[in-house]
């Protein structure tokens, strides 16, 4: 049995990214996963079932779409046979039952390369019994340091599997976070609302330079002001857009609306001014959690990054 538990000190660090990147490398190259999501004695039951529902769209793989007990984690890996490797995101109050229940190998996730998270990370597997040669991936990490990542993991005693840049379309929202950050009801639906905002930009002040301007990025949210047509018109005019956001509380031209009948594109109106609004949303950049297809697609290109021989020796 081959069993990795994928856990970090502390949530939202990365442990569903991590989880999908070690099962897509492993697919790539011909191993059988099973890709299970154990949910922790004091975590919130809806984040860890939207978790397990994401692990279980994972192309491939023969995941459970529920979470799963730490116990019943380690009973189906067990079952599973030699030649499938078990892959088990934990949050940290139960990664200590799967790696001592179910032997498992640990992996910790550490986010952006801090002092603070490598050493939160090295005390974690201290903590879990797991010591030096802890398996390590890094994410968000910066670029300017990305090249220091195996040094600092080695370090703290932490072996290196990958380390992942920051990234634009990983760290962005999903359009329905867009909304449920702004308390914004929908003009239309029409279009993803899974489709991630890689860009946030405020409409121009003037309405000539609206279409070049919103060119310059793609899956963008557009945000500007209910009344300012011109400036909408320009940005559904420059695809592909991410969704419209209409700021000030109040209904837009007809015009518009008979126009986005036409448009894919999420029109969502909030309360908030733009200002306010650009200061919401850019605190959800980096926050957000995994989903959407193009964010598993990218960790299925990103996968190849990972150091393949420390991987499967691993999961041998």
């Amino acid at each position: 049995m081959s069993l990795l538990a994928v856990t970090s000190a502390s949530p939202g660090a990365g442990k569903t990214t991590v989880a999908a990147l070690l099962t897509y490398r492993l697919l790539a190259e011909g191993r059988q996963v099973l890709l299970l999501r154990v949910k922790g004695p004091a975590e919130d039951p809806e984040l860890a079932s939207a978790d397990a529902s994401l692990l279980a769209s994972v192309q491939g793989n023969p995941a459970v779409g529920a979470p799963v007990a730490a116990a019943e984690a380690a009973r189906r890996a067990g079952e599973a046979g030699k030649d499938i490797v078990t892959i088990v995101e934990t949050p940290a109050d139960a990664a200590g039952d799967i790696v001592t229940k179910a032997r498992g190998r640990l992996v910790v996730v550490v986010p952006g390369l801090s002092d603070g998270a490598l050493n939160a990370a090295q005390a974690q597997a201290r903590e879990l019994g797991a010591g030096t040669g802890t398996a390590a991936v890094a994410v968000a990490a910066p670029r300017d340091r990305l090249a220091e990542a195996p040094s600092l993991l080695t370090g703290r005693g932490l072996d290196c599997l990958g380390a992942l840049a920051e990234d634009a379309l990983l760290a962005g929202p999903r359009v329905s976070e867009v909304a449920r950050a702004l308390e914004a009801t929908f003009l239309s639906e029409d279009g993803d609302l899974d489709e991630v905002a890689e860009h946030l930009m405020i409409g121009p002040i003037s309405s000539d330079a609206g279409e070049p301007y919103f060119g310059r990025h793609q899956w963008k949210a557009a945000i500007t002001r209910f009344d300012k047509t011109d400036v909408q018109l320009a940005a559904l005019a420059s695809p592909p857009l991410a969704c419209l956001v209409l700021t000030g509380g109040q209904q837009p031209s007809p015009y518009l609306l008979d126009r986005v009948q036409s448009e894919e594109v999420p029109v969502l109106l909030t309360r908030h001014e733009t200002v306010e609004a650009m200061r919401v949303l850019e605190g959800l950049y980096g926050a957000t959690r995994l989903g959407g297809a193009r964010k598993l697609e990218r960790l299925r290109e990103l996968s190849r990054e990972l150091d393949w021989g420390k991987l499967s020796a691993l999961a041998k």
